[in-house]
């Protein structure tokens, strides 16, 4: 459905509906003679309750595709309406767009569209043109990309709709080819088990701006209730070859981590500095179990040359997102 997927945003801002009402259009008449008088229209004021009218609907619009009403949506543009898709689809018709809008809502459930910058330019009174570049969050699977859009509107009836819609994609420079392997670590993981050394464990991992890199937040609380905390950014090294990452703890200490992949499981060896000064070295293993589990062990381990015990295997599940509960309503008295 990738297809489709900017189909849904590059209608962000520049959709309207029901624009400025229209007035009683007949020329007033001069009192004492009769005779109709010629109607000034202030063009500045009717360009500007336009443009107002563009905005306030793609904010309608928005609120529209957040909640996958693709009826809703489908009424936003002109009965045939055209869209050019960047791979050379072509969609004609309310019918067909809105079975494109019905299909990518029950495969995209939950995303939101970000207002991008945009132009605005009539090129007659009825005819607009509008340009600019449109996100969506989250952000599709895959290498990071842009969507640059032009739109003709036309005013219908007093109101706005979208007649011919064409989408060009560009590819952002990243190095996501290098790191897709490890993308499913994306989400946010918890630990609560029996473990020796790891009381509890909670991890938010994210792909950064552009995916160039995979950065972890962690809060780990050890079996003597101390908490550590802090930040890991996993990346390409061009030089080395290899996947590598930086990870900095709220105690002062950081260590280095070079990633090999061995059969299905990720072999990290860390090297660091503790906040002391003192040199610590591991072999940490990260196996995927499922899409929602994976283990972590730590061997090999060393501070200042003295075998430290090794941690794990232990089991760290994806968390789950939170059903929301229906709010109840308040009875009326």
């Amino acid at each position: 459905m990738k297809r489709f997927a900017y189909l849904t945003i590059i209608s962000l801002i520049i959709l309207a509906i029901a624009g400025p009402a229209a007035g009683d259009n007949k020329a007033p008449k001069n009192k004492k003679s009769g005779k109709k008088v010629e109607k000034k229209v202030n063009t500045r004021d009717s360009r500007a309750a336009d443009v107002k009218a563009i905005i306030e609907l793609g904010r309608q619009y928005r609120e529209a595709f957040a909640k996958g009403d693709a009826k809703k949506v489908v009424e936003l543009w002109a009965r045939n309406g055209e869209y050019f898709g960047a791979s050379g689809r072509h969609i004609k018709g309310r019918a067909a767009i809105e079975r494109e809008y019905a299909n990518h809502f029950a495969i995209n459930p939950g995303q939101k569209l970000v207002p991008a910058r945009k132009t605005i330019r009539f090129i007659r009174p009825d005819v607009a043109l509008v340009t600019g570049v449109s996100n969506i969050s989250p952000a599709p699977p895959g290498p990071p990309s842009k969507c640059t859009y032009s739109v003709i509107l036309v005013k219908q009836k007093g109101r706005w709709l979208m007649d011919n819609v064409r989408e060009t994609m560009t590819f952002t420079p990243s190095n996501y080819d290098k790191l897709a392997e490890l993308s499913w670590l994306v989400g946010r993981w918890t630990y609560s088990g029996d473990s020796e050394q790891i009381k509890s464990a909670d991890i938010l991992t994210q792909w950064s701006r552009n995916k160039n890199y995979i950065l972890r937040n962690y809060t780990i609380r050890l079996a003597h209730e101390e908490i550590h905390s802090g930040v890991q950014r996993i990346g390409w090294d061009p030089v080395a070859g290899t996947v590598c990452s930086w990870m900095f703890a709220s105690d002062g200490s950081h260590t280095e981590g070079i990633w090999t992949k061995e059969d299905n499981r990720w072999i990290v060896q860390s090297k660091g500095v503790l906040r002391d000064g003192k040199k610590i070295s591991a072999t940490n293993i990260i196996t995927p179990v499922d899409a929602d589990t994976f283990t972590f062990q730590s061997i090999n381990r060393v501070m200042d040359g003295t075998p430290e015990s090794n941690v794990g295997p232990i089991e760290v599940k994806r968390r789950q997102p939170r059903e929301k509960k229906p709010r109840e309503k308040k009875p009326q008295k």
